[in-house]
C-alpha cells in the first residue's frame, strides 16, 4: 500500500481529470526475484509520467505472464516477456495497427541476438531502447501469427509449466 501512497502523492499537482481511473492496487506480495523488477513494485510505478491505458496494460500483461507461469516464468526470455507485453498492450509506438487483416505489423525487424535477461535488457544502450522493444515486439508478433495466437501462447505457459525449456525462436 506504501507504493500506491507514493504514486498518488508523485500525481496529486494534476487535476482529477487528468487520471480517468483510480490508482492500481499494488500485487500480490511475492519474494523479489532477479528476473523482473515486477515482483518488487506496483506495475503502475514502473510507468512514465502519462500513465495511460496502453502503459498499464503493458505493465499488467508483465503480471498476468508472471502468475500464469509460476515457477516457470525464469524460463522466458525478458524479450519475449517485453515484446509480449507490446504486443498485449497494442503499442503503436512500436507496432503498426492491426487492420485489414495484415499479419506483418512489425516497424523494425531485426535477426539480431536479444536480451534474455532483466539484467541483459536494462544493460541495453539506452538510446536504443525503443528500437529494442520494436524488435522484440515484432518477433513475437511474428511468432503469435505463424503458431496461433493466444492458443500458441496459451499451449506455450503450459509446456513451460510442466518443465519444458523456452523454444528457440528464429526471426
Amino acid at each position: 500500500m506504501r507504493s500506491v501512497g507514493r504514486l498518488e502523492r508523485r500525481h496529486a499537482d494534476r487535476s482529477a481529470t487528468a487520471r480517468p481511473w483510480p490508482p492500481i492496487p499494488p500485487p500480490p506480495f511475492r519474494e523479489p526475484s532477479e528476473r523482473n523488477a515486477t515482483d518488487r513494485r506496483p506495475c503502475a510505478e514502473h510507468a512514465p509520467p502519462g500513465l495511460n491505458r496502453v502503459i498499464a496494460a503493458h505493465e499488467l500483461s508483465h503480471v498476468e505472464l508472471r502468475e500464469r507461469l509460476g515457477s516457470a516464468a525464469d524460463k522466458v526470455p525478458q524479450w519475449f516477456d517485453e515484446g509480449l507485453a507490446v504486443v498485449v498492450s497494442d503499442d503503436r509506438r512500436y507496432l503498426t495497427p492491426a487492420s485489414g487483416g495484415a499479419t506483418d505489423r512489425c516497424r523494425v525487424r531485426s535477426d539480431e541476438a536479444l536480451p534474455e535477461t532483466l539484467h541483459d535488457w536494462l544493460a541495453w544502450p539506452s538510446d536504443d531502447g525503443h528500437r529494442l522493444y520494436a524488435v522484440s515486439a515484432c518477433r513475437v508478433d511474428r511468432w503469435l501469427a505463424a503458431h496461433g495466437g493466444r492458443r500458441a501462447l496459451l499451449a506455450l505457459v503450459d509446456r513451460l509449466r510442466q518443465g519444458e525449456e523456452f523454444p528457440r525462436i528464429r526471426p
